[in-house]
C-alpha cells in the first residue's frame, strides 16, 4: 500500500498566459527534510491497524486507496490521481486516489465527501514523533543553517539532508543496453544487438527483470514524507497561487499566505522565502514561465537574463526546452513583442552517453547536431476555461478537471480538433434519440439533455447539430467542461 501511494510533488498551473501585475515567488525552505521532521513515523515496534472509518484516518497517520468527491467549484483539489502509462499526476474534483492520511485530512477540511476503500495506520506516540529521520535531519539542518550559501559546506549539508529521502524509495534496475552490447560482442556477435534490443518491445520486455531495492529501503517512510509534503504545499497553495511546482508557488504579491501548513513549517524552523518579486508574469504550464520587470523598476544588481525596451526577465523555468536561461528569456521576449508564437530554431550539439550510442548505433561520445525549437503548449493537467485565449497577449484561468474521464475526453477533443485523431460514432438506442430530439426541441439545452438520458454532453450536442435545432453554446457545456 505505501509504494501504491508513493508519487512525487505536485506541478500544476492555475493561470496561463501573460498576466500583468505585481507578483512574487516564494520557496519553501528545505521542504522535504522539514516535512520528515513534522511527520510522524513507524518503527519495528509500530502497532500497524487496519482502518475502516474517517474518525480513525483523523487519529492515525499512514496510507491506503479511496474514493473523493470535491464540492463543485473547488478551485485546488488535493488528492492526487494517477493515469496509467502516463507519468504525472492530476488532481481532479473526484475519483480514486492512493495517497496519505495527511492528504486526507486536508481534502476533509475542503469539504470532501470520502470513503475509506482499503487503508492502514498507526497512531503515532513519542517514538513515532520523535525518530530518527527526524533527528538526522536536525543535525544537517542546523549544520546547513550555520554554513554560508554557496560553499562546500552549505552544500553538504544540504546533499546529505535531501538525500536520504531518495534512498528510502531507491529502485535499481537490472542491466541495461551497454552490459548487453558488451556481452553480445565479447561473445562473437557483431555490434547493433543493443540498438535491436531498443527497437523490439518485444525483446525489451524478455530483458525486464524485477528490481532491486537498495539497503535503506523504507517506502512507508519516504511515502509518508512526500505525502505530509504535498500536503503541507497543498494547503499553502490554495490560498491563491497562480502556480506551483514542487516546493515553490507563483502568488500575486499582497497575498497572505498564512494557514496551518505554513504554522506547521514555521514551528520546525521552515518557512517560505520570498525569492523574486516581478511586475508581470508569464506562464506556458506548470514548469515552463518566466517573472519580469519593467525595464525602469530593475534594481542595481539584480539579476537580469535578457531585456528589451519594455521588460527585463528576472527568473525562468524552462523545462523541456533546449534553450539557455538567455536564450529562453530572448525567445519569450520576442514572442510578447509580436504577441505570438515566434519561437526560433535553434541548432543543438551534444554528445551522445553510452546508452544513447547504444540505441542509436553510433559511436561513443558521437557528437551530433539537430534542429530544436521550444514549445509553448498546455500541459493539460487542468481545463482552460478560455481554450483561445492567446498566451502572449492575454491570460485566462483555470480549473479543475471534473474526473479522470473528462480529462481524457478532453484529450481526445483537443486531437480532434488538430486532425490528430476522428472523432468515434456513438451508437445512441432509438428510443433515447427520439427522446433527446423532442427535448431539445422543446427548448433544453444540451446539458439537461445530456444529464436527464445518462449521454455525454458532446453527444447531445452532435445530435443537436444534425438535426438543425442551432449551435452549441460554451455555457451548455461540452467535451471539456
Amino acid at each position: 500500500m505505501a509504494c501504491r501511494a508513493y508519487w512525487g510533488a505536485q506541478s500544476e498551473a492555475f493561470r496561463r498566459g501573460f498576466h500583468v501585475g505585481a507578483f512574487a515567488e516564494y520557496d519553501a525552505v528545505s521542504l522535504y527534510p522539514y516535512a520528515a521532521m513534522l511527520q510522524p513515523l513507524p518503527h519495528a515496534g509500530t502497532r500497524w491497524v487496519r482502518l475502516e472509518s474517517l474518525a480513525q484516518v483523523e487519529e492515525h497517520e499512514g496510507f491506503g486507496t479511496f474514493t473523493f468527491v470535491f464540492p463543485r467549484g473547488t478551485r485546488y483539489p488535493c488528492l492526487p490521481v494517477h493515469r496509467n502509462g502516463v507519468r504525472r499526476l492530476v488532481f481532479p474534483l473526484q475519483g480514486t486516489s492512493s495517497c496519505t492520511l495527511a492528504e486526507v485530512r486536508l481534502a476533509l477540511r475542503r469539504g470532501a465527501k470520502v470513503k475509506v476503500v482499503e487503508a492502514y495506520g498507526f497512531k503515532p506516540g513519542p517514538r513515532e514523533r520523535d525518530h530518527d529521520v527526524s533527528r538526522y535531519m536536525r543535525h544537517f539542518l542546523e549544520k546547513k543553517a550555520a554554513a554560508k550559501r554557496g560553499t562546500l559546506e552549505y552544500a553538504t549539508a544540504k546533499l546529505f539532508a535531501n538525500a536520504l529521502l531518495g534512498k528510502l524509495a531507491e529502485k535499481m534496475h537490472g542491466s541495461g543496453l551497454l552490459d548487453v552490447e558488451r556481452e553480445a560482442q565479447l561473445h562473437g556477435f557483431g555490434p547493433g544487438l543493443g540498438a535491436a534490443i531498443h527497437g523490439s518491445p518485444l525483446l525489451r520486455a524478455s530483458l525486464k527483470g524485477p528490481p532491486d531495492v537498495g539497503s535503506a529501503f523504507a517506502p512507508e517512510w519516504a511515502t509518508l514524507v512526500l505525502g505530509r509534503a504535498r500536503a503541507l504545499m497543498a494547503d499553502i497553495t490554495a490560498r491563491g497561487a497562480l502556480l506551483v511546482s514542487t516546493d515553490a508557488i507563483i502568488c500575486p504579491e499582497e497575498l497572505d499566505l498564512r494557514c496551518e501548513g505554513l504554522d506547521a513549517l514555521e514551528s520546525v524552523g521552515s518557512g517560505m522565502r520570498l525569492e523574486h518579486q516581478a511586475d508581470a508574469v508569464f506562464i506556458a504550464r506548470a514548469r515552463l514561465y518566466a517573472l519580469l520587470r519593467r525595464v525602469e523598476d530593475v534594481g542595481p544588481g539584480e539579476t537580469v537574463l535578457g531585456r528589451d525596451d519594455t521588460w527585463a526577465v528576472v527568473r525562468v523555468a524552462r523545462q523541456g526546452t533546449s534553450e539557455s536561461e538567455a536564450d529562453f528569456a530572448q525567445t519569450l521576449l520576442a514572442c510578447l513583442r509580436e504577441g505570438r508564437d515566434v519561437a526560433p530554431t535553434r541548432i543543438r550539439k551534444r554528445r551522445l552517453t553510452v546508452e544513447a550510442a547504444v540505441r542509436e548505433g553510433k559511436p561513443i561520445h558521437s557528437l551530433v547536431q539537430e534542429e530544436v525549437r521550444t514549445g509553448f503548449s498546455w500541459d493539460n493537467k487542468r481545463r482552460l476555461l478560455d481554450r483561445d485565449s492567446k498566451p502572449f497577449t492575454q491570460s485566462t484561468d483555470t480549473a479543475p478537471y471534473r474526473s479522470l474521464s473528462r480529462l481524457e475526453a478532453g484529450e481526445r477533443q483537443r486531437q480532434i480538433r488538430e486532425g490528430g485523431a476522428r472523432p468515434r460514432k456513438s451508437r445512441v438506442p432509438a428510443h433515447k434519440m427520439e427522446k433527446a430530439l423532442a427535448l431539445l426541441s422543446g427548448g433544453r439545452s444540451v446539458r439537461e439533455v445530456a444529464n436527464e438520458l445518462k449521454l455525454a454532453r458532446s453527444t447531445v450536442g452532435d445530435i443537436k447539430k444534425r438535426a438543425g435545432l442551432g449551435t452549441v453554446e460554451p455555457e451548455e457545456g461540452g467535451a471539456d467542461a
